[in-house]
């Protein structure tokens, strides 16, 4: 959760993601460009998997699709559509990371 907000930027808990290198600091102007800011915020956060493919399709061609994405799953959004990944599908890339970070490496 942010801790408190300056502008275009949010101040994060100390380790979220490898942003502690950048003071913690999520630069979140992007959300400016999203496509998804001249559509009803309703779209983004459906209650079905219609609507969710309707979401997707906007974001597919999102400029800011990544970034998007990366936000929601640092801040651990767990409702709506984000960079194109549903709630379910935003666990499952969390699970993999977690899995693929406790990986000890070999030399």
């Amino acid at each position: 959760m942010p801790e408190k907000s300056d502008g275009n930027q949010m101040r994060l808990p100390s380790v979220v993601w490898g942003m502690a290198a950048n003071g913690g600091v999520m630069d979140t102007s992007w959300m400016a460009k999203g496509k998804c800011r001249n559509e009803p915020p309703a779209r983004f956060f459906p209650s079905d998997g219609v609507g969710v493919e309707l979401a997707r399709r906007i974001c597919a061609t999102c400029p800011v699709k990544e970034p998007c994405l990366e936000y929601a799953l640092a801040q651990r959004v767990d409702h709506g559509v984000w960079g194109g990944a549903s709630e379910r599908e935003r666990r499952r890339i969390l699970k993999r990371r977690r899995a693929a970070a406790a990986v000890p490496t070999t030399r």
